[in-house]
């Protein structure tokens, strides 16, 4: 039986030039970047293109990507290092972040920080009056994501930092991009943040790394001590392999999110031919504002795990979120905060398109979901 993969946001695979990109640097380059004779400098000049790479994908200069495990890593030393060097105590963030952003605030709300976790509209968007009337003299940070990992909706993040510079130019912007990498236009400068979390796994690169763009002038506590890595921001060995993956996934991405009209009209097709169905589901999330290759689905009545096992019998793969909350039995907090039931939110399945997903994929797994659904119906 055919697979079908409708889960990129959870992971994507490894694509096949960035693999052959990595491949010499795990036994023929194998050298410490931190040597200085000839098989070092290969891993030295390996890592210095990946940044450049990166840098060039979001529009920054390479010496404001600093290399880390993943987002969720990213995230972390975002939040805790601006904190512990401010002397304000007030932190604001969306109520539907990914679990890297809100459980690294209940870990600073244990250490006495304050946090306002903003509601989004129906649609799941922060609206500007929503983050002005959050803002106080005490805020130091403000961390809103690029775009809804489970729902897919993009927020408006270059007027929402707009918003915060206009009320004090010394309140940090940062922003979780690992969903928004390769599925729409980066660029640090337009958006106006002066941080911002990326990951490798979800642009066709590798697992376990990722990067902070960090703003040139803004001093963050090293997230490691050790050695002079990272400019002595990042201690430890470089893994060499997998920058070299993840600055080769970067010159995918940047290209890929500049031109997703295949996609958009693939995740249209799906929506719509569920609509036309007459079967009672409900799109959550913006529409307009959307990734081009998220569908989230609400099927009321149908629960979702059961609606994914038969799915994965049939051959497809996909979620009901976040794959880091796939163990979790609490209804997701995104939906939750959008306005969705209980009952809604555990029938709700999230499908994620990617570059291999074609219209024969697309219209055989409607055709499951719709018998699926009226079974549960009948």
């Amino acid at each position: 039986m055919k697979r079908i993969y409708m889960d990129h946001a959870a992971t994507t695979p490894t694509d096949p030039k960035v693999l052959n990109a990595m491949m010499p640097y795990f036994s023929e380059k194998f050298g410490n970047p931190s040597g200085i004779y000839g098989e070092a400098r290969e891993g030295k000049a390996a890592v210095t293109r990946a940044r450049e790479q990166i840098a060039s994908a979001i529009g920054c200069s390479s010496d404001e990507i600093f290399f880390t495990s993943g987002g969720s890593e990213s995230d972390n030393w975002a939040l805790r290092s601006v904190m512990s060097r401010s002397e304000k105590k007030h932190i604001i963030v969306s109520a539907i972040e990914h679990h890297a952003i809100l459980n690294t605030c209940r870990h600073l709300e244990e250490q006495g920080f304050s946090i306002s976790y903003l509601k989004p509209d129906a649609n799941g968007i922060i609206s500007e009056e929503t983050l002005k009337a959050a803002l106080t003299s005490d805020t130091a940070l403000v961390s809103i994501m690029t775009a809804n990992n489970e729902i897919g909706v993009i927020e408006p993040i270059a007027e929402l930092s707009a918003c915060v510079k206009a009320y004090q130019p010394d309140i940090l912007f940062h922003t979780d991009a690992v969903q928004a990498f390769g599925q729409i236009p980066l660029n640090v400068n337009t958006l106006g943040v002066d941080m911002m979390s990326l990951s490798g796994h979800k642009i066709y690169g590798p697992k376990g790394i990722g990067a902070l763009y960090i703003k040139k002038g803004i001093n963050l506590e090293p997230l490691i001590y050790g050695g002079e890595q990272e400019n002595a921001h990042r201690a430890g060995t470089e893994n060499v392999p997998a920058i070299v993956g993840f600055g080769e996934a970067a010159v995918m991405a940047g290209e890929q999110a500049l031109n997703n009209v295949y996609l958009k009209e693939l995740r249209d097709c799906f929506i719509d031919a569920l609509f036309d169905s007459g079967i009672d589901a409900v799109l959550n999330g913006s529409r307009k504002h959307r990734l081009p290759g998220n569908i989230n689905m609400t099927f009321p009545g149908v629960p979702a795990n059961l609606m994914l096992m038969r799915l994965d019998i049939a051959g497809i793969a996909a979620s009901a979120g976040s794959a880091c909350t796939a163990n979790d039995t609490k209804p997701s907090h995104v939906l939750i905060a959008i306005g969705k039931s209980r009952e809604d939110a555990v029938s709700t399945v999230r499908f994620s398109l990617g570059r291999m997903t074609s219209m024969q994929d697309i219209q055989y797994t409607v055709k499951t979901v719709l018998d699926i659904a009226n079974s549960f119906k009948s």
